[in-house]
């Protein structure tokens, strides 16, 4: 069972709402963008008191930056992570005692294959930026997370000039209950705070096929909006499978 603590850390590491959107061009070409909004968990935080939550009801940030300075800041990722992350922005405005922390982040991408690699390295991105904002001190309760995992990675997602589908893996899903990280989320999540992901991609022309569960699609058929939820992940992960031809 996880400590209060302990269950706040992944809640702050992770993502409470988050938003992707996703723009096809005629000529594959785009852009990938990623907001996550953490603001639900700091009224949360705040009623926990200690040490640790007065050093973080300090913290205010209000800004957007190019990416490609900190492309050295994460020894972790690979060559073409760090070429990929040179042509991305972000914005950051967190003020813990006003109960708002907002991150998002934009990339463009010249083919709909890129796509899956965009959403890794903002997955990866948003990770270590959590740590540096509310990591540095013996008490933290990030200090001890679990590595850092996503539902996404229990999936094949993929981008074609015509389809989009996202596929569950099921013999990795057959060993999720050992997910230290997702399972420490639900548990989290019984705080009463949602976790849930909402998928925007607009088309280059009108969809075909929206098939999935909480698919939407425009009433111009050319965007698909997929919303899923932590709850129904866990309740069975073909909950999260869709399928969009275009």
């Amino acid at each position: 069972m996880y400590s209060l603590l302990a269950a706040t850390g992944i809640l702050l590491a992770g993502c409470f709402e988050t938003t992707e959107e996703v723009t096809i061009n005629a000529d594959g070409s785009g852009s990938y963008s990623t907001t996550n909004d953490m603001s639900a968990v700091m009224g949360m935080l705040k009623s926990m008191g200690g040490a640790e939550a007065e050093e973080m009801n300090k913290v205010k940030v209000d800004t957007i930056f190019s990416l490609a300075g900190h492309v050295d800041s994460i020894p972790s990722l690979s060559a073409e992570e760090k070429a990929m992350m040179k042509n991305g922005e972000m914005k950051m405005n967190i003020d813990v005692a006003g109960e708002k922390v907002v991150f998002s982040m934009k990339f463009p991408f010249k083919a709909v294959t890129d796509i899956p690699k965009y959403n890794a390295l903002a997955s990866k991105l948003m990770g270590e930026t959590m740590k540096k904002q509310m990591g540095g001190a013996e008490d933290n309760p990030m200090k001890d997370m679990p590595e850092q995992s996503t539902m996404e990675s229990y999936y094949e997602l993929s981008f074609k000039n015509d389809q989009i589908k996202r596929k569950l893996n099921k013999d990795k899903y057959a060993g999720v209950g050992s997910d230290e990280y997702l399972t420490g989320m639900k548990e989290a999540s019984q705080m009463g705070i949602p976790i849930t992901t909402t998928q925007v991609y607009n088309l280059p022309r009108p969809a075909k096929k929206a098939e999935g569960k909480n698919v939407t699609l425009s009433a111009d058929k050319k965007t698909v909006t997929v919303k899923s939820s932590l709850n129904d992940f866990f309740d069975d992960g073909k909950n999260l499978e869709f399928e969009i031809e275009y």
